[in-house]
């Protein structure tokens, strides 16, 4: 589901759809991911360009999660809870505000 450019501020739990396997939200207002999204079967979670200054740590319930895109964000951190995305492939976290970024593996 491509929901770039939206100027979403949230993210609406009508649009979680419980198959939904890819969950495209760039270049939107979001600030904070809520907990709906985590109960999804998602493979692929872009939100990059947005307002997130935090992930929450039940991030790890994306269990099949195989690409996490959070470019252009203001993140300093990630959640340790990010070790438990056993089938993460690809994480990208370029152009946020963090100095150090902690090992996912």
């Amino acid at each position: 589901l491509d929901c770039t450019y939206l100027s979403l501020e949230y993210v609406p739990k009508e649009i979680c759809d419980k198959g939904l396997r890819e969950l495209v939200l760039d270049n939107n207002v979001i600030e904070e991911l809520p907990e709906h999204i985590f109960n999804l079967p998602l493979v692929r979670l872009s939100v990059n360009d947005n307002r997130l200054v935090t992930l929450n740590h039940t991030v790890a319930k994306l269990v099949v999660l195989e690409e996490l895109l959070l470019c252009g964000n203001y993140l300093t951190t990630l959640p340790d809870t990010m070790s438990q995305l056993g089938a993460l492939r690809l994480l990208d976290v370029a152009k946020n505000d963090m100095s150090l970024v902690p090992d996912v593996s």
